[in-house]
C-alpha cells in the first residue's frame, strides 16, 4: 500500500487488512512449500469484489517468481467467472511438472500373474476356477517378453528449477526349471513342459503337476513329490500328501490326513477330523491356505488363511492374517473353540459360543521370529557361560583389559601361549554374544512394532468366556458383546468399534 495525499492506493491485487492502525494487502495467491502448485485463494468478502483482471494475477505470479506451469486457461476462466462473494474456494492456477522415475526391467506376461481373491460360493466352498494361485501353461507356450528399464524424466518446479529423478533398475531375468530363454541375456521365455508357472524376483520356473483324477485312497497311496499336486476328489482319512509346490484339493481333507507343501493349499470342501494336520510352509510362495471350513484339525500357514464358512475346535496358526467369511448357514463367520492365532490380524463375525467353554483368539509374533529369538537366547547363554569359565582359569571374574594384561604378564613363560589363546577365545565369545544380543534386540523391537499394529476384529457377537490374547497379555470377556476390534496399546489390550464393515 502507498499513500497518495489523503488516499491509500494498492500496489498489488489482494485482500485488504486493517490491524493495529496499519493497512496492508495480502496477495490472494498461495505458493506451496514444495514450489509445485499455486492456488488463488478466494475468501468471503465484506464488500463486492472488484472484477478480477488477468494481468493482476500474472503480476502476482511474477512477484512469486513463478515462471513455469502457469495455467492461462484457468486464470482466464477464474477472471471471467469468479467465485461468489460468500464462498471460500481455492483455485489451482499453476502447477509444476513432477518428475517421472524410470521403470525397472520387467517381463510382460501374456496372462495374469498373482493370486486373486477366489470366488467363495454361498455354502462357503471355494470355486477353484476363479482362484489364480497357480497359472497352468502348456509346452511351447510363450511366457513373456522382457521390457528394458527406462530412463527417468526430470521434472521442473514453478520457479524453473529442474527436479532430478532416478532411472529404472536393470534386472536380468533368468530361465529357471523347465523354461527356455531366448537370447543372452534372455529377452523372451517359453515353457518346455506342461505345468504351473512360478515367478520369483528374477527367475521363471515351471513345476510339473501331479494329477489325481479321483480320491487319494488305498488305490493311489501316499504322495510325496516335488511337483504341484492337483487332487480332483477327496484326501481320505489317514493318507499323507507332501508337495514341493502347491496342493489343490477339489473335495474334502478327511480325518487324520497329513498335508504339507512348499506353496499354497486350497481345499474346496473343507478340512475335518481329529489328527488332521495341514501345513503350508511357504518355500516357493508365502504359503497360504484357502478352504471352506476347518474342524477338529491343526492348520498352519506361513501366509494368509482364508476360510469360507467357519473354524471349529481347531488349532489354527497364520504368519500373517486369518479371515473367516460368513457363508454357509448359521455357523458362517464363526470361530468357536480351540486356539486361533495370527501374526497380523484376525477377522470373523462370531467369536465363541454359549455351549463352548474355551475359545482363544489372539495375535502373537511370527513363530519363525520367536524360534530365532529362542535360538539367540541359547547362543547368548552359551557365550556368557564360557566367558565366565575362561575368566576363572585366569583368576578373573570380569573382563577388564588392565587385569587381563597383568595376568598375562604374571604368567609363567611356558603358559603364556595358552593364556593368549584363552584371551583370544574370550574376545571371540564376547563378539559373538554382542552380535547375537543386537540381533535379538532388533527382533524384539520388530515383534513389538508388529504387535502394536495387530488387530482382532469380530463384526458380530462375542460370547462371554472367549479369551483374547495380544502377545503376553490376555483377557477373558465376562459378558456377551457386539462388534469390537481389539488392539494392543502400551502393553494393554483395548477395544473399539470396528473401523469399517466388511463382507
Amino acid at each position: 500500500v502507498r499513500e497518495s495525499g489523503d488516499r491509500f492506493l494498492a500496489t498489488i491485487c489482494g485482500y485488504v487488512y486493517l490491524e493495529d492502525q496499519h493497512l496492508s494487502i495480502h496477495p490472494p495467491l498461495w505458493l506451496a512449500p514444495d514450489l509445485m502448485t499455486v492456488y488463488f485463494i478466494h475468501l468471503q468478502q465484506a464488500a463486492p469484489l472488484p472484477a478480477l483482471r488477468d494481468e493482476w494475477l500474472f503480476e502476482a505470479l511474477a512477484e512469486l517468481e513463478v515462471s513455469h506451469g502457469i495455467d492461462k486457461t484457468a486464470i482466464s476462466t477464474l477472471c471471467h467467472t469468479p467465485p461468489k462473494s460468500d464462498i471460500v474456494e481455492a483455485v489451482l492456477i499453476a502447477q509444476g511438472t513432477p518428475p517421472i522415475p524410470g521403470a525397472d526391467t520387467m517381463v510382460d506376461h501374456p496372462f495374469q500373474i498373482g493370486k486373486q481373491a477366489g470366488k467363495i460360493l454361498p455354502d462357503g466352498s471355494i470355486d477353484l476356477r476363479d482362484r489364480n494361485s497357480v497359472v497352468g501353461v502348456e509346452e511351447g507356450q510363450p511366457l513373456g517378453k522382457v521390457i528394458s528399464a527406462t530412463k527417468g524424466i526430470p521434472g521442473k518446479n514453478l520457479i524453473g528449477e529442474n527436479i532430478e529423478t532416478t532411472d529404472g533398475k536393470e534386472i536380468f531375468f533368468k530361465a529357471g526349471e523347465n523354461v527356455r530363454g531366448e537370447g543372452d541375456p534372455p529377452h523372451a521365455f517359453f515353457a518346455e513342459i506342461n505345468g504351473n508357472i512360478y515367478i520369483t524376483s528374477d527367475t521363471i520356473d515351471i513345476k510339473e503337476v501331479f494329477i489325481v483324477d479321483g480320491d487319494v485312497d488305498y488305490e493311489v497311496g501316499n504322495i510325496d513329490t516335488t511337483h504341484d499336486v492337483q487332487i480332483n476328489g477327496n484326501i481320505s482319512a489317514g493318507f499323507i500328501v507332501k508337495s514341493g509346490g502347491s496342493i489343490s484339493v477339489g473335495g474334502l481333507i478327511e480325518a487324520g490326513a497329513v498335508l504339507s507343501c512348499g506353496g499354497d493349499i486350497i481345499a474346496a470342501q473343507g478340512i475335518v477330523g481329529d489328527g488332521t494336520q495341514v501345513t503350508a510352509q511357504g518355500v516357493i510362495s508365502m504359503g497360504s491356505i484357502l478352504t471352506k471350513f476347518i474342524q477338529n484339525s491343526t492348520v498352519m500357514a506361513k501366509g494368509d488363511i482364508e476360510v469360507g464358512s467357519y473354524i471349529f475346535n481347531s488349532k489354527v496358526r497364520s504368519g500373517t492374517t486369518i479371515r473367516v467369511h460368513k457363508e454357509g448357514g448359521v455357523r458362517g463367520g464363526s470361530i468357536v473353540g480351540g486356539e486361533t492365532f495370527a501374526s497380523q490380524s484376525i477377522h470373523c463375525h462370531i467369536g465363541g459360543s454359549q455351549s463352548t467353554s474355551t475359545t482363544i483368539i489372539g495375535i502373537n509374533p511370527d513363530p519363525a521370529n520367536s524360534a530365532r529369538i529362542a535360538k539367540l537366547d541359547k547362543a547368548i547363554a552359551f557365550c556368557e557361560s564360557n566367558i565366565v569359565r575362561l575368566l576363572r582359569t585366569m583368576g578373573l571374574q570380569t573382563i577388564d583389559a588392565a587385569r587381563i594384561k597383568a595376568a598375562m604378564n604374571q604368567a609363567p613363560i611356558n603358559k603364556k601361549k595358552v593364556m593368549v589363546e584363552i584371551v583370544k577365545k574370550i574376545y571371540e565369545l564376547v563378539e559373538t554374544r554382542d552380535i547375537s544380543a543386537n540381533e535379538r534386540a532388533a527382533l524384539e523391537l520388530q515383534q513389538s512394532q508388529l504387535l502394536d499394529k495387530g488387530e482382532i476384529t469380530i463384526e458380530g457377537t462375542l460370547y462371554s468366556g472367549i479369551r483374547i490374547v495380544m502377545g503376553k497379555n490376555s483377557q477373558i470377556l465376562t459378558i456377551d458383546s457386539q462388534d469390537l476390534t481389539f488392539y494392543n496399546s502400551s502393553g494393554v489390550i483395548r477395544s473399539r468399534p470396528p473401523s469399517h464393515q466388511s463382507a
